[in-house]
Order: structure tokens, then C-alpha cells, then sequence
């Protein structure tokens, strides 16, 4: 049987607004706000469309299980190949990580960062 969609629009203007689509079986509530007043969130908003970073949803598969342990290989592959590639963000991450705890460590040999105990955990 062909399914037909109906396409409804509501002019919400900042107060809930309610249709009922498919005979009245779906519920739908729309609430819009305006993002100009929002400029530090907007900002840290992330693009889910196009977006290399954003990988699509995975396939159900009936072994999920079996799946994850049969990708493994694959994985590490691609996990290699990453770092290999001398530009990856993992790679980057790692050198400004290891940066930042040869500081630490500078500091810590250096009687800097006085008041804290000697054995105290200061990186994990």
C-alpha cells in the first residue's frame, strides 16, 4: 500500500505548538527560540550534516557482538593508518598532551608546584 506523508508547518514564534500528523497516532511539538541571543552557544554548536568529524549510524546487525569482534583487525588498521599519517587529530592531541606533561613534570622537579605532597597524583 502506498504510504502518503502529510508535510505540516507551524509558526511557533516562541510558544509550543502542537499538530497531530497520521490520523491523529503522532504527536508532534515544536518549540523554537531564537539563536541571536544565544552567540556563545551557537559558537560551540556542532555541524551534523557534512561533516567529516560526524560518522553516520551504524547498520543493525543481528550479531552485533560478533560484528564488533570481526572489525577488530580493520579497526586497528585504520588506528595505525591515522597515526601513520603524521596530520591526525589523535596524533596532534597526543604531542600537545606530551607537551603539557614534560611541563609538569619540569615543574614538579623543580620544586614548583610547592604545597603539594610528594606523592601526590598529579597526572593519570
Amino acid at each position: 500500500a502506498e504510504r502518503r506523508h502529510t508535510l505540516c508547518t507551524i509558526a511557533s514564534q516562541g510558544v509550543p505548538q502542537r499538530a497531530w500528523l497520521m490520523g491523529d497516532r503522532i504527536s508532534v511539538t515544536i518549540c523554537q527560540e531564537s539563536l541571536s541571543k544565544l552567540t556563545h552557544f551557537r559558537n560551540r554548536l556542532i555541524k551534523l550534516t557534512n561533516n567529516p568529524l560526524v560518522l553516520p549510524i551504524p547498520r543493525v546487525y543481528a550479531d552485533p557482538v560478533g560484528k564488533d569482534i570481526s572489525d577488530i583487525p580493520k579497526v586497528l588498521q585504520l588506528i595505525q593508518d591515522d597515526w601513520a599519517s603524521g596530520e591526525s587529530f589523535n596524533r596532534i592531541t597526543a604531542f600537545c598532551l606530551g607537551k603539557e606533561v614534560i611541563k609538569r613534570l619540569t615543574k614538579k622537579q623543580e620544586n614548583v608546584l610547592k604545597g603539594t605532597h610528594h606523592n601526590a597524583v598529579d597526572i593519570l
